[in-house]
C-alpha cells in the first residue's frame, strides 16, 4: 500500500494514504491568534487538537498564580489525548497557530480501528 509523508501531523513520520484522508475528513482547520487560550487544564476534554502550523505553550497555573511551562506543542504535536475526559494542561498559542480540530469521540473510534495510526500517535 502506499505511504505518505504528513509532517503537519506525524512530525514526519508515515502513515498510510486511506488512514491521511479519514484524518483530514474528520478535522476542521482553525486559527488562534498570539496569546489566546486554545484549551485551559481542567476544562471538559470534548476536542483533541492536531498542531499544523506555530507554535503552542503548554502550561500548568500554580496557586500562587505563576505558569509552569511543561513544554512547547510543534508541527505534528496533538494537544489533548482522545482517552481523557478533561485537559491535564492549558494551552496557549505563541504568534499565530493553525490547527485542526477533532472530535474526542470521532477520534477515538478512528485511533480504535485504525492500528498503524494508533502506534505513530504512542511512537
Amino acid at each position: 500500500m502506499p505511504r505518505a509523508h504528513f509532517p503537519s501531523l506525524f512530525c514526519g513520520k508515515a502513515a498510510e494514504l486511506p488512514e491521511l484522508r479519514e484524518l483530514q475528513r474528520l478535522a476542521t482547520q482553525v486559527y488562534f491568534r498570539s496569546g489566546k487560550t486554545i484549551s485551559s487544564e481542567r476544562a471538559v476534554a470534548d476536542t483533541v487538537f492536531g498542531l499544523s502550523q506555530g507554535v503552542v505553550r503548554l502550561y500548568k497555573l500554580l496557586p500562587e498564580g505563576r505558569r509552569q511551562v511543561l513544554a512547547f506543542a510543534l508541527p505534528g504535536d496533538f494537544l489533548g489525548m482522545p482517552f481523557a475526559d478533561r485537559y491535564n494542561f492549558s494551552a496557549d498559542a505563541i504568534g499565530e497557530v493553525a490547527l485542526r480540530r477533532y472530535s474526542r469521540d470521532d477520534l477515538t473510534r478512528f485511533f480504535q480501528s485504525s492500528p498503524n495510526i494508533m502506534r505513530l500517535i504512542i511512537e
